[in-house]
């Protein structure tokens, strides 16, 4: 990583702290797709960059402008992990700023947030085919193996 000064932000898409109060930001207007990490002590850093597809093999939206990220959760190593939409994916980014998708969404589903506890990741997804799907829920285990899929149906205020 290297520090910043004066940076001035591209497109911020989402942001989070850390159990250490360290922010972290998603930012798809710079360099491809980046990560910033901002603390009292180290001040603004990049983390890691070029995080986004450059040609998706099968986004939501074939619209670039559209292909961004959506959230940013932690691993149960405390890795980042960044949902975005251009491969339907979740990355976990390494402390060394590589990337690994670790997860991806069925066609017309992508991830918007994903959550670690007791063993579990939960993953929020939406979708969109000529019409909006979802949300529902993915549940995985600790390799992102699919165990249960919850849809919501706010309609009926039904979790199915």
């Amino acid at each position: 990583t290297r520090p910043l000064n004066d940076h001035i932000f591209g497109h911020i898409d989402t942001m989070i702290t850390d159990e250490n109060g360290i922010l972290w930001i998603t930012d798809s207007g710079a360099n491809n797709g980046t990560l910033f990490r901002w603390s009292g002590n180290e001040g603004l850093e990049i983390y890691a960059q070029d995080l986004l597809p450059q040609e998706p093999d099968d986004p939501l939206f074939e619209e670039n402008h559209y292909q961004t990220f959506y959230g940013i959760g932690f691993s149960h190593h405390g890795l980042p992990l960044l949902t975005e939409n251009a491969d339907r994916a979740i990355h976990e980014i390494a402390e060394n700023g590589s990337s690994k998708v670790v997860y991806r969404s069925e066609p017309f589903w992508s991830p918007t947030g994903v959550y670690y506890k007791n063993g579990q990741y939960y993953i929020i997804e939406t979708g969109y085919n000529r019409q909006h799907l979802g949300p529902r829920i993915v549940v995985t285990d600790t390799n992102f193996n699919r165990l249960h899929i919850y849809k919501i149906d706010f309609s009926t205020n039904y979790l199915e």
